[in-house]
């Protein structure tokens, strides 16, 4: 016989994500015993579930998981689901927790389009990046709004290990955003020396251009990143010298 949930009230709803939060596991297996909905949101608009995988806590992810909470319910407002929200913010042991009860692995979140695998690209977590690879999570699924690649957004923040990753899994180097930026041009705009190394050792094309003509080594001098250019420049022909001021 399957009961139905109890009708919770919202100071009972608040009471357990505060619990889902604290990371007070003795207090939400006392609240779930008394049959109520996990999936009810507190007045912030977040279920339990979320609140737990958000904050990385395991062991009250796991009993709301067994209290049959979603494990692919998505936030009000952006449509963030647990996966996304541990993703996120790195908790490598909540998301392999969701993925082995049937999270949704290439859920995007709202207008931005962003996945679990970019969201962990972007914040540069090896290890879920190296979880959700395994999963088989499309390492090429941009961002709807510029099309940028969890590699284009790894290599343009500096997450060498993420780059690394990625382009073992096959990740295509040369791809671009939607106004030609490789990963390649942006690791040069923003500095990236270790990036860019890795990069030209893949065999990422260093003259590929953007939409408006910028390349790697432009994009490098323009930013005054002369350690950048110096590596891009012996490739560009004695036209192209490097001096402390720029390009000279």
């Amino acid at each position: 016989i399957v009961l139905p949930f109890c009708e919770a009230t919202p100071a009972q709803a608040g009471e357990l994500c505060r619990a889902a939060q604290g990371n007070d596991a003795s207090r939400v297996e006392l609240l779930l015993d008394r049959a109520q909905d996990p999936d009810r949101p507190d007045g912030y608009d977040r279920t339990p579930l979320q609140v737990a995988a958000m904050s990385g806590h395991l062991e009250v992810a796991r009993l709301l998981l067994e209290a049959k909470a979603s494990a692919n319910q998505e936030r009000a407002g952006d449509g963030a689901t647990p996966l996304c929200l541990a993703a996120a913010h790195g908790h490598v042991e909540v998301a392999c927790l969701l993925l082995r009860v049937g999270a949704e692995l290439e859920k995007r979140i709202g207008a931005s389009g962003a996945t679990p695998l970019l969201l962990g690209s972007q914040v540069g977590s090896i290890e879920i990046v190296q979880l959700l690879l395994d999963a088989r999570a499309d390492h090429d699924k941009g961002y709807n709004s510029d099309g940028r690649t969890p590699l284009l957004v790894a290599a343009s923040l500096g997450h060498r290990g993420v780059v690394q990753l990625l382009l073992l899994a096959g990740a295509e180097k040369d791809r671009c955003t939607n106004t030609g930026a490789t990963a390649l041009l942006l690791a040069c705009q923003a500095g990236q020396v270790e990036v860019v190394q890795l990069l030209l050792e893949a065999g990422a094309d260093r003259n590929k251009a953007t939409d408006h003509g910028i390349t790697p080594f432009l994009a490098a001098c323009r930013s005054t990143h002369l350690e950048v250019a110096r590596l891009l420049g012996p490739m560009h022909g004695d036209n192209d010298v490097v001096t402390e001021e720029g390009v000279g």
